[in-house]
């Protein structure tokens, strides 16, 4: 990928790709990063286009949702950076970046069948570990 703009179809659908094969859930995907990716196409057919670059990402979020700072953003705008975000270091280098690492997490070994007992509970009924926002491995060793 380069910086020269790149229709917005395409770049979605290379994106989705990848961020399958990062092992983000399908779920995720379309209920997250859709519906603004769906925005974004509203946003460029008004203006005339469909040839993506990261200028066409960032006046998207001014416009749309009035954001020109980054930092300390509410979940539900913060998922909109990182929507246009994802799209961009694709385009940009070709790659999904990596997801933010996540803490592990320890119980004290008094509770720890209780909250492994819930998680394993969670996770029988089809939530995934990011949800329950855990790693897959939790550490037992306070």
């Amino acid at each position: 990928m380069n910086h020269q703009k790149v229709n917005i179809d395409e770049l979605i659908l290379k994106v989705r790709e990848e961020l399958k094969n990062a092992q983000y859930a399908d779920s995720f995907i379309e209920s997250k990063f859709a519906p603004i990716w769906a925005k974004l196409k509203e946003f460029m057919q008004l203006r005339g286009t469909m040839l993506y670059d990261a200028a066409v990402g960032l006046d998207f979020l001014e416009d749309v949702y009035g954001l020109t700072v980054f930092k300390k953003l509410p979940q539900h705008l913060a998922i909109c950076v990182r929507a246009v975000n994802v799209l961009t270091d694709y385009k940009q280098h070709g790659i999904i970046l990596a997801k933010a690492r996540r803490k592990v997490h320890s119980y004290h070994p008094e509770f720890q069948e209780l909250f492994q007992g819930y998680i394993d509970h969670c996770k029988s009924e089809g939530r995934s570990l990011d949800t329950l926002m855990l790693d897959s491995k939790v550490d037992t060793t306070n």
